[in-house]
C-alpha cells in the first residue's frame, strides 16, 4: 500500500512543458540514457519535439568499456561523451539538459561543463529528482 502512495517522477509533465517551451533549433540532452524510455513514450506524443541525444548512448547501451551504474544498459559518462556532444552543439542555439542522478552518472560534470563552455544557464527547475536546465 505504501508503494502506491509515494510520489513518482512526472515524465508526462516534464516533456509536455519542454515541448511547449521549445523553439526551432533546440536540442534535448538526456542524462543518464535511461531517460530514453520516458522520452520515447511521452516526448514522441508532441509534434515538433526537438531532436534528442542520450548520453553516453541510446538505452540500452550494452558492451561499452565503462562502469555500469544502475543496469547493464546504463553506463557512466566518459570524456568521449563530452566530445560527442561538442560535435553536435554548433547546430543548436539552445540546449535542454534533462538529468536524473547526474552526480552518479556524471560525477565530474563533464556534460554540464561542456554546455557551459560558450552557453549560459538561463532556466532551471528541479522536481521529484528530475532536473531540467536550459542553456542558451
Amino acid at each position: 500500500y505504501q508503494y502506491y502512495r509515494g510520489q513518482t517522477e512526472d515524465w508526462r509533465t516534464v516533456f509536455a512543458q519542454l515541448a511547449a517551451n521549445a523553439q526551432p533549433g533546440d536540442l534535448v540532452v538526456l542524462l543518464p540514457n535511461e531517460l530514453d524510455m520516458p522520452m520515447r513514450y511521452y516526448g514522441s506524443r508532441h509534434a515538433g519535439f526537438p531532436p534528442v541525444i542520450s548520453l553516453p548512448a541510446a538505452f540500452p547501451a550494452v558492451g561499452l568499456q565503462r562502469t555500469y551504474v544502475s543496469s547493464l544498459g546504463a553506463p557512466a559518462v566518459a570524456p568521449a561523451d563530452a566530445e560527442r556532444l561538442r560535435k553536435v552543439l554548433p547546430g543548436h542555439r539552445r540546449v535542454w539538459l534533462i538529468e536524473r542522478h547526474a552526480d552518479i552518472y556524471d560525477a565530474k560534470s563533464l556534460i554540464r561543463n561542456e554546455l557551459l563552455n560558450g552557453r549560459k544557464l538561463t532556466r532551471s527547475s528541479l522536481d521529484r529528482g528530475i532536473k531540467v536546465d536550459l542553456f542558451e
